[in-house]
């Protein structure tokens, strides 16, 4: 998604010095910049310095592992067990310290312009993700009666968009004030995971960046949803829909091609999705009225708490089958299928191959009405 290194990065050496706590051996120091490549750094009593010729300046992290990992080492553990600060890399000297063993808080690094100015907006970026999160718990929340409600959903979706307009005037005076600075950019592909890349909010505030991010910025705002719209999708209709296993509530796995001799709709939702909980009504209806031996639903959830999950499915009734492997954004299925957005579903027929993609509540009625007369 976004570039390591800066547009006018230069060839140069850094050299990174300090104190991580009284960090020793078997825990490890890694570091990476710019080039995705993680180099394990020597430490004894805290206390380390690294050197490195590469383009800078360059965005990276500093990681602690606190189980030993060596070079080459992959695998869905890898980053389970550790703590990570990022940090923007200059040419010269910085330097790293800490009290404690962890790079989760009070993290002082000094040595680079681009981390300061970077820290200074991330303090006010951290104001609104409280806020979001505020905002998500108190929906997650909600009673059954209020999630029914449509003043109750209106407003939701009201105070979530006077949050993202917050971050879109926060963002627009941070890039007019630094319009070539290379950390602009890192906060404005942050900002993206935020906005859909066609909001004329983005597009306004790529518009405000420097000749050297200009068109770049442009490019990630403006092409990606063309580029999003030719793709041609995963499980086209037509087609047999791809395989898969996953678990259920109760750790026990779920195979797809079980299910066959059923049409089945495939839901993929989230219980920290505002509009995904705002059609689960309508979607509880539709099940009543035709679940049987003929049709089921299979959601599959995009979340990491197991409990904020089962949660969900039990005070919006979803009597239907449920899968997870809580991995969030990276569940597996999610991947396999390409699913980038929620909600989404794809309805298949009895022999596994796809009749229809995201279909609206009247929609689907009106397929499985024809369906299953």
């Amino acid at each position: 998604m976004a570039q390591k290194t800066a547009a006018d990065a230069k060839p140069g050496e850094v050299t990174v010095r300090g104190k991580v706590g009284n960090l020793n051996a078997p825990r490890q120091l890694w570091i990476y910049m710019g080039d995705e490549k993680w180099d394990t750094v020597p430490v004894k009593n805290g206390e380390f310095e690294y050197r490195k010729k590469t383009l800078l300046p360059a965005y990276g992290a500093i990681m602690v592992k606190y189980s030993p990992y060596y070079p080459g080492v992959k695998g869905p553990g890898f980053f389970s067990d550790m703590s990570l600060a990022s940090v923007f890399f200059e040419n010269g000297t910085m330097t790293v310290n800490t009290a404690v063993d962890t790079l989760k808080t009070g993290v002082q690094i000094q040595g680079s312009s681009l981390n300061a100015k970077h820290n200074e907006f991330w303090n006010k970026e951290g104001a609104l993700v409280r806020d979001q999160k505020k905002l998500a718990a108190e929906f997650n929340n909600a009673s059954v009666e209020q999630l029914q409600s449509e003043a109750y959903l209106q407003e939701y979706e009201r105070k979530n968009e006077v949050i993202l307009q917050r971050w879109d005037s926060l963002v627009l005076a941070e890039v007019k004030k630094y319009p070539d600075s290379y950390h602009t950019v890192m906060a404005f592909y942050g900002y993206m995971r935020q906005r859909k890349p066609d909001s004329t909010a983005a597009i306004a505030i790529a518009d405000q960046f420097g000749e050297l991010y200009k068109e770049r910025m442009r490019s990630s705002v403006r092409n990606q949803p063309a580029e999003a719209t030719a793709k041609i999708p995963v499980a086209p209709v037509g087609s047999v829909a791809p395989d898969f296993v996953q678990d259920n509530m109760e750790g026990k796995p779920v195979k797809l091609s079980d299910l066959r001799s059923k049409y089945i709709l495939i839901d993929f939702w989230a219980s920290w999705c505002g509009p995904c909980r705002k059609v689960n009504p309508d979607l509880v209806k539709l099940y009543q009225q035709f679940k049987g031996p003929k049709f089921e639903i299979l959601g599959v959830s995009l979340d990491q708490d197991a409990d904020k999950w089962k949660a969900a499915v039990e005070k919006d009734q979803l009597t239907w089958l449920h899968v997870s492997d809580l991995k969030g954004w990276k569940n597996e299925v999610a991947q396999q299928y390409d699913i980038r957005a929620i909600p989404q579903n794809l309805l298949l027929d009895p022999s596994g191959k796809v009749v229809a993609r995201n279909l609206k509540i009247d929609e689907l009625e009106d397929q499985l009405s024809n369906l299953l007369k």
